[in-house]
């Protein structure tokens, strides 16, 4: 059952698209520090472009040579600590987080590897009560209960016509409160 209800999720193309954008919004507020550089970068290019325009009025000397000189350097440093962050997290675009979810709707869910990502990726926890299942998925208002009638209904429409379920042993502590 965890697996329907986690590949109902995957097959929803709106609810993908709002995870994506999610997810995206919270990368671009995780880095700080490179609209810090960009502002300081753009703050250094003001002075340069301030100095460039006292020589081209023809107030040149030493002192705005050697300015010029400290505010170049300063802006390769910049430019210089930009790209390093930007290397360290590479930009992740929509459609990379769409592609990364939309290769779940794929997997064979008969395989219990599969399976095992499949949860472990999009499940966060499960909470069975006496009369309802509650499913918290990883992301945010992921949170589905589920009745036991329609547990019950689930089942045996998933059961109808084939043979009894085998018992399942999983590694993980969750799958053991649901499976077994």
């Amino acid at each position: 059952m965890v697996v329907n209800y986690t590949m109902k999720i995957v097959m929803d193309d709106e609810l993908i698209d709002t995870i994506a954008d999610r997810i995206l919004g919270l990368l671009s507020q995780e880095n700080t520090k490179i609209p810090q550089l960009q502002a300081k970068l753009k703050e250094v290019d003001g002075y340069i472009n301030n100095i460039l325009d006292a020589i081209q009025q023809g107030l040149f000397n030493a002192s705005a040579k050697k300015r010029l000189d400290d505010l170049e350097q300063t802006k390769a440093e910049i430019e210089t600590a930009i790209y390093s962050e930007q290397l360290q997290k590479p930009e992740i675009t929509k459609e990379h987080i769409l592609c990364y979810i939309e290769r779940y709707r794929k997997i064979n869910v008969n395989d219990l590897e599969s399976r095992k990502r499949l949860i472990d990726t999009f499940v966060n926890s499960i909470y069975l009560y006496d009369d309802k299942i509650v499913f918290a998925f990883n992301y945010k208002d992921g949170t589905k209960s589920v009745s036991l009638a329609e547990l019950e209904e689930e089942l045996s429409s998933d059961l109808e016509g084939t043979t009894p379920p085998k018992e399942l042993m999983y590694e993980h502590s969750y799958f053991n409160a649901i499976f077994v």
